[in-house]
């Protein structure tokens, strides 16, 4: 049998399959690189929005940096002890970074009636406290104990006040 003794019909079918075998690892090829570049896609957009999320946080925390930087510790503690005669010990400040940490606790406890405890609160713990108000942007401080103790006498709204904080700084 020779190449010439192939019925036509068959022959055009080699033909077609021959002509269109390119045509099918052609499609494949394009197939895969359209898929790796809407895969490329994905993580360049995902890239994008983690990039905005860490730059948000970022002007974020440099807002809250502003905001506790400053002058702002030394006037809420002048502000205690003149309104509570209260008077302060720190201990050894930590540093974090940007950040810097001061425990400090009453020298001695304070004897203060209820609106003189809300008050007191309020300044060291940036709470409001009806009747008094929070201050924008003051210092950072955490009360990490506190011994609340009724002082026996006439006035029984007289309490006995002790306690320790931490301080926050932004340097």
């Amino acid at each position: 049998m020779s190449f010439l003794d192939i019925p036509q019909k068959r022959v055009i079918i080699y033909l077609l399959f021959l002509a269109l075998v390119p045509h099918f690892f052609l499609f494949n090829y394009f197939y895969e690189k359209k898929e790796f570049l809407d895969s490329t896609r994905r993580e360049a957009e995902q890239l994008e929005r983690l990039f905005y999320r860490r730059l948000q946080k970022g002007a974020l925390n440099e807002a809250v940096v502003n905001c506790y930087r400053g002058p702002e510790t030394r006037q809420r503690e002048f502000l205690i002890e003149k309104s509570m005669k209260a008077k302060f010990i720190e201990g050894k400040a930590e540093k974090k970074g940007a950040l810097q940490e001061v425990p400090v606790h009453l020298a001695s406890p304070l004897s203060l009636n209820s609106a003189e405890l809300k008050e007191f609160l309020s300044l060291i713990e940036d709470k409001a406290i009806p009747p008094y108000e929070i201050r924008k942007c003051s210092a950072l401080c955490l009360i990490t104990d506190i011994t609340l103790q009724r002082i026996q006498g006439e006035d029984k709204q007289q309490m006995l006040v002790n306690l320790k904080m931490l301080k926050r700084e932004f340097s």
